[in-house]
């Protein structure tokens, strides 16, 4: 079977585009935690505070948490669990929201040194009820009781918060910053594409374009 060169470029083209969609699974987006201003802070280690509230709703929801790594640090042990949650950092981590565990929760401790935290997230997002689940990631100090540190949110504990709803979009992301110790800065923007997916579309919409060249020259010819 002879196949023509334009509709190969066709192809490609499309196999590109129909792959850049295929990244975003539910809601997905990037979380960056700047956490210089906590080296050879007091009460160190800190932890990582991962939760998903319940709220009023009765269809739950899941949180995946992927691609964790720690700049010029590493993680402490393993990650203490609470409620519906579980995973590893090699794995990913995951949270489900539970009538009967309103609050699910895992903590990591990561090393005295670590710069900065990155990882990905990825949120389903059915309807809330009069009040929605809420994802909110904290950090920890190891004073008595391990308290958050303080922030500038309205819960005055959380780095990043997301109330879900069947609408939620980035932009009810929030990213806050530490107000005592002052200077742990978290932002959030669009997820980071895998290497092997980008890889693939671009070698795709790679092949789409010499096609679309070579279907030209044979129409110059």
């Amino acid at each position: 079977m002879k196949i023509h060169t334009h509709h190969l470029a066709g192809f490609g083209l499309a196999l590109a585009l129909a792959l850049v969609p295929a990244l975003k699974a539910n809601l997905d987006f990037h979380v960056d935690i700047d956490t210089s201003s906590l080296v050879s802070a007091p009460n160190s280690p800190f932890y990582l505070d991962f939760q998903l509230n319940e709220g009023s709703g009765s269809l739950t929801n899941s949180v995946q948490l992927t691609d964790l790594w720690f700049d010029n640090g590493h993680a402490i042990g393993a990650p203490s669990v609470w409620g519906q949650a579980g995973g590893t950092l090699g794995t990913g981590i995951w949270l489900q929201s539970d009538p009967s565990n309103p609050f699910n929760e895992i903590l990591q401790g990561f090393s005295d040194g670590t710069t900065g935290i990155h990882f990905e997230v990825s949120v389903s997002q059915n309807a809330a009820g009069v009040t929605p689940d809420e994802f909110a990631v904290a950090i920890l100090d190891s004073e008595s009781g391990l308290p958050q540190i303080g922030t500038n949110a309205p819960d005055s504990v959380s780095l990043v918060t997301l109330a879900i709803d069947a609408n939620t979009t980035l932009a009810d992301v929030n990213a806050y910053s530490s107000t005592e110790p002052a200077g742990v800065l978290a932002s959030v923007g669009a997820p980071v594409p895998e290497a092997s997916t980008m890889g693939v579309a671009f070698g795709a919409f790679a092949l789409g374009l010499a096609g679309v060249r070579r279907w030209r020259r044979r129409r110059a010819d």
